[in-house]
């Protein structure tokens, strides 16, 4: 089939409306048979008796069959998902940045406190490349706020704060930060769609390796080579192929990745490769030596150790409660996961909050309405009710009402948001007007929705 294959293509494409010809196996009613066939792709199938004489697509070809599909719309399967408890392997974003990076894995400053932190690159955290002689330590950050899966910030609130960076350098093959979780965070020390980490591992020549990042998912490959250091007496990083060197092992957004072999022991960082502009066999992907990013990372003063086998306490997937500076959506989030009402109304919290966040922001008549009528006043006493269960949040504020504002915020919404937003206002107004005006307490208001929420949604 391969040797024939050009002659079939070029008379196959020659057919008006087919698109692409391959290599495949003959589907009947979605499932493969088993028999050899070229697969001929087409924007649509059309009846036999629809299609002009002298473009019909021949049964069989060169002595094979041939098996019509009609070509779907294909795009890149990015995780942009939240995980809570967080993992490795999933999407991470810095604070004023639509850069985007992977969570490597999670680990313990060795001090007193053991502060858990997690490890990624340092670039996905913002610290640029020094390649200067004195470049190794002047790349150190500290105070960077990063989110999962992204860090949304207004002058009302965060969204999705995790972590805050600690130390970073970005100089030569040396691309590592690590952040310290914030109070609250859950986590578990395991990576998406591969399991606990064992041992620290140590790159070897033509080994198999395999990474899970926000971009690509989960990929194997092997180590095509091994980077010396600058007095070439010890291996500094690696470089990893895919099929060998056909497919992309990482592409944009997977930096920061764990590089694990098949005993799940992780052997380095990835922080860079072209396979975002490359083709085969030139497709390459490069990482930092785990061990020499500790050593590093020690240099530093900053010890860790990196949380192996999944255990010692490590799922922690009960929230401890919120911490006194956490902001108002986290605080809430973890009220209402208590709950499958309480679950219902937080999924639609998020499916609008950015959403919300920019209407308020940036679309100046809700900016206006949200100002004028003391909607940042309110929603901070919502946050106050949160952490002081005696505290009443008011009335009125300023000469505006509950009333008020929650009427003037729903119409700007309506006048603004999308289709999707109106849709679950026109839903959920009047019980969420409700919950607004007769209580007296974020608790309150919560109790309020899952008792009058929990039959729909038991249905």
């Amino acid at each position: 089939m391969i040797e024939v294959f050009p002659a079939v293509r070029a008379q196959l494409e020659a057919i008006p409306g087919v698109v692409e010809v391959g290599i495949g196996i003959k589907e009947s009613g979605h499932e493969m048979t088993g028999e050899p066939a070229f697969g001929v792709y087409v924007e649509e199938k059309k009846p036999p008796e629809e299609v002009p004489p002298g473009e019909m697509i021949p049964a069989e070809i060169a002595g094979f069959p041939t098996d019509v599909r009609v070509r779907q719309k294909l795009t890149k399967q990015e995780d942009t998902a939240k995980y809570r408890p967080l993992k490795g392997g999933v999407q991470i974003a810095r604070a004023g940045s639509d850069g985007l990076g992977t969570i490597a894995c999670f680990g313990h400053l060795d001090t007193p406190e053991g502060e858990v932190i997690l490890l990624t690159a340092a670039h996905v955290v913002g610290i640029m490349q020094d390649d200067t002689p004195a470049g190794r330590t002047g790349g150190s950050n500290n105070n960077i706020e990063l989110g999962q899966p992204s860090h949304t910030e207004s002058w009302c609130c965060k969204c999705n704060d995790i972590a805050v960076t600690v130390h970073g350098v970005n100089h030569r093959r040396l691309d590592y930060a690590i952040a310290r979780l914030k109070p609250g965070v859950t986590r578990i020390a395991e990576i998406e769609e591969i399991g606990a980490i064992t041992a620290i591992g140590e790159p070897m020549m033509g080994q198999a390796v395999k990474k899970r990042g926000r971009t690509t998912g989960l990929t194997t490959g092997n180590i095509s080579m091994l980077l010396m250091n600058a007095a070439g007496t010890a291996v500094e990083g690696y470089e990893v192929k895919k099929n060998g060197g056909n497919d992309a092992f990482t592409l944009g957004g997977d930096s920061g990745a764990a590089v694990l072999n098949n005993a799940n022991e992780i052997i380095g960082l990835h922080h860079e490769g072209n396979g975002d502009t490359a083709t085969g066999p030139n497709i390459v992907s490069r990482g930092t030596r785990i061990q020499v990013v500790l050593d590093s990372l020690e240099t530093d003063g900053f010890r860790i150790s990196i949380t192996t086998g999944g255990g010692g306490g490590e799922s922690e997937l009960e929230a401890p409660a919120p911490a006194a500076g956490a902001d108002v959506l986290w605080a809430v989030e973890l009220r209402l996961r208590q709950t499958e009402a309480g679950r219902h109304l937080w999924a639609l919290i998020e499916r609008h909050q950015r959403e919300v966040l920019h209407l308020v922001n940036d679309v100046r008549p809700v900016t206006v309405a949200w100002r004028r009528n003391e909607g940042p006043t309110f929603l901070a006493a919502i946050g106050r009710s949160l952490k002081e269960p005696l505290y009443r949040i008011p009335h009125q504020v300023g000469g505006v009402s509950r009333v008020q504002c929650a009427v003037a915020i729903a119409t700007m919404l309506d006048a603004h948001g999308s289709e999707r937003l109106r849709a679950d206002l026109a839903q959920h107004r009047a019980l969420l007007h409700d919950l607004l005006i007769g209580n007296d307490t974020t608790e309150a208001m919560f109790r309020a929705w899952e008792e009058a929420a929990a039959p729909a949604v038991s249905e």
